[in-house]
């Protein structure tokens, strides 16, 4: 479901009602709250980027739970989120949510995270394109990400003589994004026991947002969180550079 021009210019006004409707809102009390419930190593919640998730957050709150589920309202960030904004917001977009919501209520596993990804691409690029731009925000397509788990399975047991779900083999995703690489991972079937697998899954993102919506994403197929950081990975590994 690509947005239509139409769509586009209505989330162009609703993103200029909520940055009006931020500007007398309390971000610093929001941040405060939030990272009193975020390990925030490398000083990433920050106004701005605080504002950018709301903005964004606002814009598909209509179809948040046919995304991720009902017990998404009971994630420790949605509820901070909610219990601060107003988010009822008049817009022409009540058509496009519609379809939206018939369309992920029948969409298998697959369909959703190509929905999902190619929404939040949109979104950020049309709403954020600096930052977009400048955080280098490219999301890879799902053949693609199948086709690089599985490759990564067969190259573990070809050269290893291991598996993925084999214990003390440790699995990284550096630059999560909105966590398709580990959620697609998760629903292949190549983790055999989650539960004692996901201390040894690991993913890092820079971006709150995203942060946010790969946390959402990986739990709404397993309720047994990986190891999902807000950090910057660099920063883990070369922490003597000065960027």
């Amino acid at each position: 479901m690509k947005l239509t021009q139409n769509d586009k210019n209505s989330f162009s006004v609703l993103f200029g009602n909520i940055n009006t409707y931020l500007e007398i809102k309390d971000i610093t009390s929001i941040s405060n709250e939030l990272k009193q419930v975020i390990k925030d190593e490398h000083d990433l919640i920050t106004t701005n980027s605080v504002k950018q998730m709301i903005v964004l957050y606002i814009a598909i709150l209509p179809i948040f739970a046919s995304l991720f589920g009902y017990n998404a309202v009971n994630n420790p960030i949605t509820k901070i989120l909610d219990n601060h904004l107003q988010i009822d917001f008049n817009t022409d977009l009540s058509r496009y949510y519609q379809k939206a919501n018939e369309y992920l209520e029948t969409a298998d596993s697959q369909a959703r995270q190509e929905f999902m990804e190619e929404l939040f691409n949109d979104l950020i690029n049309f709403a954020f394109p600096k930052q977009s731009k400048q955080m280098g925000v490219v999301y890879t397509p799902i053949e693609i990400v199948d086709f690089i788990i599985n490759s990564v399975k067969d190259v573990l047991q070809k050269e290893f003589g291991r598996s993925l779900s084999d214990e003390n083999v440790e699995i990284i995703d550096p630059f999560t994004g909105t966590g398709v690489f580990i959620t697609r991972l998760l629903q292949s079937g190549l983790i055999q026991d989650i539960e004692r697998k996901a201390s040894e899954i690991h993913a890092n993102e820079i971006d709150l947002f995203s942060y946010f919506i790969a946390s959402l994403n990986i739990n709404s197929v397993t309720e047994i969180l990986p190891d999902i950081r807000l950090a910057d990975t660099f920063k883990d590994y070369e922490p003597n550079i000065v960027y």
